[in-house]
């Protein structure tokens, strides 16, 4: 597989009615497959999700994407294992 880069959820701050504030706990990785087609390497489910959105709510994983593009058989440990970041 080409070097591509793996992402994450972007850490969303909300407000909750009570007024005390939380953030996401998406803690999946995800793989760019082409176009607009993404797939979280968890559960190997993928999506479509437009340009505009992508920029919105993905940043790139540097050490992830180091890691994974060096030693590919740890996508496959993600999904076999169903693995997290902590």
């Amino acid at each position: 597989m080409a070097e591509t880069a793996i992402l994450k959820l972007k850490k969303i701050e909300k407000v909750n009615p009570d007024g005390t504030r939380s953030f996401n706990s998406y803690d999946d990785l995800y793989r760019h497959i082409e176009g607009t087609k993404y797939k979280n390497l968890r559960t190997n489910k993928e999506w479509d999700i437009p340009d505009e959105k992508a920029a919105e709510i993905f940043i790139i994983s540097y050490n992830a994407s180091m890691m994974i593009n060096k030693y590919p058989i740890i996508e496959e440990l993600i999904f076999k294992l169903k693995l997290k970041l902590i």
